[in-house]
């Protein structure tokens, strides 16, 4: 299976990605990094099955060009830190719900 990660160098995605590597699915991580970390990706650079993809999931262009290969999206991209979402919401609403919003219907549509 080729399986879409969003936020896969985040926490969480890291755990997930490895998973399923090592069931031998093809992985393809689409993170900012605004939260993920490369050192959580570090790992997979050399592994064939996997793949990184630097964007948002605001990022309408990006998602269409990714899902075009993918069989199985987990959708785990999110803005997380507490106090910048209260000094910033507006920020947190647009990666939280419009991305969300977008990485669905991206998957709806294929």
């Amino acid at each position: 299976m080729k399986i879409l990660v969003t936020g896969g160098a985040g926490f969480i995605g890291r755990w997930v990605v490895k998973n399923l590597l090592a069931d031998g699915d093809e992985v393809c991580v689409l993170d900012d990094l605004s939260n993920g970390r490369t050192e959580n990706i570090e790992e997979f650079r050399n592994n064939s099955m996997f793949k990184f993809v630097l964007g948002d999931v605001r990022d309408k262009e990006v998602l269409e060009s990714i899902f075009k290969d993918i069989d199985i999206c987990i959708h785990a991209a999110a803005a997380i830190n507490v106090q910048e979402s209260i000094e910033n919401p507006q920020r947190y609403y647009d990666v939280n719900v419009n991305g969300t919003f977008n990485t669905l219907e991206e998957a709806r549509k294929r």
